[in-house]
């Protein structure tokens, strides 16, 4: 599992104390704390804290010389733990498939109506 806290939180250090973590879980999240035993509880409390990756922007060209196109992840900025990555994929494949029908598959002008019309919600996200 994996527990965000903002840097320089109390609770995002090392050697956390135990006792209140567990009470940061039965405040903020009590229908899961029960789920969590002492010993998952003190084994998080000990842990150092590590970062995530951080993101950016491809845009706002989606497109490489006409003839290729990102989509989903390799050019939405959505961290994975939002859930939103398959649904952007698939919102890309339908944008790209009207732009497709749009320019009568002409792929380098499809490319280029796809760039456009996907680069702002890309770079949103």
């Amino acid at each position: 599992g994996v527990l965000l806290l903002r840097e320089g939180d109390p609770l995002a250090k090392p050697g956390t104390s135990p006792q209140e973590l567990r009470e940061l879980f039965d405040t903020v999240m009590p229908q899961f704390s029960s789920l969590i035993t002492d010993d998952v509880i003190e084994a998080v409390a000990k842990k150092p804290p590590s970062r995530l990756p951080s993101f950016r922007y491809v845009g706002p060209r989606l497109h490489h010389r006409g003839s290729t196109v990102l989509l989903g992840d390799a050019i939405h900025t959505v961290k994975p733990y939002f859930g939103l990555g398959a649904n952007s994929a698939l919102q890309d494949v339908s944008v790209l498939a009207e732009a497709l029908d749009a320019e009568k598959d002409d792929v380098p002008a499809a490319a280029r109506r796809f760039s456009r019309a996907r680069a702002g919600e890309a770079e949103a996200l």
